[in-house]
């Protein structure tokens, strides 16, 4: 039993929170016990404070993302490369094996190459689950397993896209997710304005204007958008106009 202290009233308080295997309600037994073991070492070596580690014991049952980074670049004739970089935290009590995801385009040169790369000791495969004219659906298969408790870390990318007229990304959110960071490097170009929303799981907006950092590097403009503790059924848009050419002087 935890110790106890005496409080107003004669109340007994326990001076302890919540165990981080009995914080973790949806998985039950040894993998519980095993994942709080996996938190805590996971609370070391990314440095998490305890309520960020608590936060992540109560998304038991779910995969999380640790940190999603999209790396958009973007030629003068509009042609695109669009990287995904993830670390993910498997928090459900079977293995990890693979990782639905889609891309879609307005404007297509062809069709949509993605190929994936590898950033630990985890092999990953890219599976075509669907294409269409600007869209593929497509699964990140994963050897070995991501056991429960453990990350993945690994990158995809994309090119075939074109960005013409409407310049934008949407950027959908289908898990539990600590950082997002969207980075546009749009090359020969002025930003002429911009703009950003973030959607709320209600419905709701919030304008994120204010948060996007831009500036010229030789005769390219960047933008990047971060945002943090995001949660399913949000979404984060950057918009973005542009006069093609180099920059002024």
């Amino acid at each position: 039993m935890p110790p106890r202290t005496a409080a107003a009233g004669g109340i007994r308080m326990s001076t302890l929170p919540p165990r981080l295997s009995e914080a973790m309600h949806t998985v039950a037994g040894d993998v519980a016990h095993d994942l709080g073991r996996k938190l805590l070492a996971l609370q070391k070596t990314h440095r998490l404070s305890d309520e960020e580690t608590r936060l992540l014991a109560n998304l038991s049952g779910h995969v999380v993302e640790l940190s999603v980074a999209v790396a958009i670049t973007i030629d003068a004739g509009g042609a695109s490369v669009v990287t995904y970089r993830h670390e993910l935290l498997n928090l459900i009590p079977t293995p990890l094996r693979r990782l639905q995801r889609e891309l879609w385009f307005l404007h297509t040169s062809g069709g949509l190459a993605i190929w994936a790369s590898p950033l630990d000791d985890h092999k990953v495969m890219i599976q075509r689950t669907y294409d269409a004219p600007g869209k593929s659906r497509f699964a990140c298969q994963f050897s070995p397993a991501i056991e429960p408790g453990d990350t993945v870390h690994f990158e995809y990318s994309c090119t075939g896209g074109c960005f013409l007229d409407e310049l934008f990304w949407r950027q959908a959110i289908p898990r539990p997710t600590r950082h997002l960071t969207i980075s546009v490097r749009h090359q020969q170009a002025s930003l002429l304005r911009c703009s950003a929303i973030e959607e709320m799981p209600d419905g709701s907006e919030v304008v994120a204007t204010d948060d996007i950092l831009w500036d010229y590097e030789g005769a390219d403009v960047t933008m990047t958008l971060t945002r943090d503790y995001l949660h399913p059924n949000q979404a984060l848009t950057l918009r973005w106009e542009v006069e093609r050419g180099p920059p002024p002087a």
